[in-house]
């Protein structure tokens, strides 16, 4: 399980290889999505609710690596779908592939890529030889009619989750999501997390709880 983290660059017309529809930009290609604004080919328009983490379009600085200085972009999250868009002269971009980047800093967070099976964005919060990180989710839901003459029509609509908060142990290469006191054990040891859960009563569902957690296991 690789580490990455996306950067957008400089963008540039992208000349060969017949992408006439999209951008190039260094290692990163974004394309013209006409369906980034559908879902299972139902409009936005159509569905309750944002799939968006700010609905508008934000500052962002972009990092790559054995970069020092950041390049800014307008860039918005998109949870449902997991990936960044970007707006140039009123034309959308979607991410198409990712790179081995440093990170984006969007909206005061800070974003990274872990590549586990499928490429996935993920907040960072703590840590650096074990990573606390945070996955938004939300998920889209279908219209359905109801058999209840009395009851009205489900609408298509954005749902968001609670958020999931991830450990990844960069060098010995496991990643586990926190559910519980129980989720810990295999990566600390079932002593050392009752011991501590007794004395602080953590809160397995809250940031700074969980960072406190890991700054008093050594991380």
């Amino acid at each position: 399980m690789r580490i990455l983290l996306i950067i957008f660059l400089n963008l540039i017309p992208y000349l060969g290889t017949g992408q006439s529809n999209g951008i190039y930009l260094e290692s990163q290609f974004f394309v013209q999505d006409e369906s980034f604004r559908k879902i299972d080919g139902v409009s936005y328009d159509d569905i309750i609710g944002s799939p968006y983490l700010s609905d508008s379009f934000t500052s962002a600085s972009i990092y790559l690596n054995g970069q020092q200085k950041p390049v800014e972009a307008e860039l918005r999250f998109n949870v449902v779908k997991n990936n960044f868009e970007f707006k140039k002269n009123d034309v959308v971009l979607t991410l198409d592939s990712s790179s081995e980047i440093d990170s984006i800093i969007y909206d005061k967070k800070k974003f990274i890529v872990i590549d586990d099976e499928v490429d996935r964005f993920y907040e960072y919060l703590h840590g650096t030889e074990i990573l606390l990180l945070r996955n938004y989710k939300a998920y889209f839901s279908r219209a359905e009619k109801s058999n209840n003459p009395y009851e009205s029509e489900k609408p298509n609509e954005f749902v968001k989750q609670p958020d999931e908060f991830v450990l990844v142990d960069v060098k010995e290469d496991i990643k586990l999501t926190i559910k519980n006191r129980r989720s810990l054990y295999s990566l600390f040891g079932k002593k050392a997390i009752k011991s501590l859960d007794k004395e602080y009563d953590f809160e397995y569902d809250k940031v700074d709880d969980l960072i406190i957690l890991l700054k008093k296991l050594g991380y």
